[in-house]
């Protein structure tokens, strides 16, 4: 995991601005403190309990699909929170995390989407395959693909609350091949929205463990996932994503925000997926 000191203010060392970019991803200690993190976990909160509502198809277990019934869980993901609540864009997250993504980028990225994700206790199958992000997004052969996706933690996790886990490095290799996790369906009919990538012999896996506080960035190729949770606690984590510019506006162009409401744009997207050479 990324060493050095924490980045509260919007300070990273350069080892760790060099890890980023060999490794794919770096971990910061303590970007928010107590009272920021419980702060935030307020909000977190009201959008599990549903007292701020979003679109059904944004509430849900996307590791197993969205009809799949709440009491069948194994986590829980809302998708772009802030879209569905304005008043908290602009909060003392989102303003670190850009300081931070121009520290490792420069100009010209702004926040594409957001995520809630909140592991259930004693879930061994709350589990994300090993994926790179962009094998869900779409592509464009000449706009820059670069990203950075930042995972606070609100909850301390390792291997056993399923804490992400990383192949250093692979993002190197450019793209591999994905296909939906449910193999047996169509692009049509597909059930889940996860996607699985084929693991290279030689692959290091290693895990990213965090404190409350924490948080992860990492890039668009790297091979990453993590784990069920096997303890009795949940794991809370909340994801922000910021890409090139003018990926996210070729991104909305095509009707592509980030939510499975937009059933269409997911159906084309899906295809296109299916039908690269990756």
């Amino acid at each position: 995991a990324g060493a050095g000191a924490g980045a509260r203010g919007g300070l990273l060392s350069a080892a760790q601005i060099k890890q980023f970019h060999e490794d794919g991803y770096v971990r910061v200690p303590g970007l928010l403190n107590e009272q920021e993190v419980s702060d935030f976990e307020m909000l977190y909160m009201r959008f599990l309990s549903k007292d701020i509502p979003v679109h059904p198809r944004d509430y849900g277990d996307m590791s197993q699909g969205v009809d799949t019934p709440q009491e069948k869980f194994n986590m829980i993901n809302v998708m772009i929170p802030r879209y569905y609540y304005p008043p908290m864009q602009g909060n003392v997250l989102e303003q670190r995390c850009a300081a931070l993504t121009q520290l490792l980028y420069g100009e010209g990225m702004c926040i594409d989407y957001d995520q809630i994700l909140a592991k259930m206790p004693n879930k061994p199958n709350a589990v994300f395959p090993w994926h790179q992000d962009m094998g869900y997004w779409w592509d464009h052969p000449t706009i820059p693909k670069r990203t950075a996706t930042f995972s606070l933690a609100l909850s301390r996790a390792g291997p056993a609350e399923g804490c992400l886990r990383v192949v250093p490095g692979s993002h190197k290799d450019g793209a591999r091949r994905h296909v939906p996790l449910d193999a047996a369906k169509t692009a049509a009919s597909s059930k889940t929205k996860a996607m699985v990538l084929e693991m290279k012999e030689g692959d290091r896996i290693e895990h990213v463990p965090v404190e409350r506080g924490d948080v992860t960035i990492h890039n668009e190729w790297i091979v990453h996932g993590s784990g069920g949770n096997t303890t009795h606690r949940w794991r809370h984590t909340y994801v922000l994503a910021f890409r090139d510019r003018a990926m996210v506006t070729f991104e909305r162009e095509m009707g592509f925000k980030h939510s499975y409401a937009d059933i269409e744009a997911l159906h084309r997207l899906r295809q296109s997926k299916l039908n690269s050479t990756h």
